[in-house]
């Protein structure tokens, strides 16, 4: 599965070679306004776009923080409103940011996307931009690599 992650992984480390932002972050680095983001250690986001919270307990099931804002369950396409407690009894929970792309794929890329907007730069350079449902690829860049997942996946 995380070869599937690899080029969301590039993206982030190209943006972390131009920006400095961490690839890991804590909560608190996109939500410090949020007291609970502080307090949390044992979970965390993967870019600006995914949240990650390793299943840690032996009952299999934990409690996971959701920020302000719209969260979507990767595996379930469940829905949740942010600024709240969730429970989750999957092995690898992961949710994905309302208004994100999430390049996803080995071979073929999906570009999964959530809301009604997002971007991002992938590891070879390639402009993804999501705006109002409409998903433009750099110019000159082969089209064909990629496919669209708008999620909530409805059917």
């Amino acid at each position: 599965m995380r070869y599937q992650f690899l080029p969301y992984l590039n993206a982030l480390a190209r943006e972390s070679s131009k920006t400095g932002h961490p690839i890991i972050r804590p909560l608190a680095y996109h939500y410090f306004r949020d007291e609970n983001a502080f307090k949390i250690n044992d979970q965390y986001m993967v870019g600006e776009y995914l949240l990650y919270a390793p299943q840690i307990n032996k009952e299999g099931k934990r409690l996971i923080y959701l920020p302000e804002g719209k969260w979507l369950n990767w595996w379930t396409d469940e829905e949740y409103e942010g600024k709240n407690w969730i429970e989750s009894d999957h092995d690898f929970p992961l949710f994905l940011r309302y208004n994100s792309v999430v390049p996803y794929g080995n071979g073929l890329i999906t570009l999964n996307v959530y809301g009604n907007s997002g971007k991002i730069e992938l590891g070879d350079g390639t402009q993804i931009l999501h705006e109002n449902g409409n998903v433009k690829i750099s110019p000159g860049v082969n089209k064909s690599k990629f496919e669209v997942m708008r999620r909530p996946n409805k059917g």
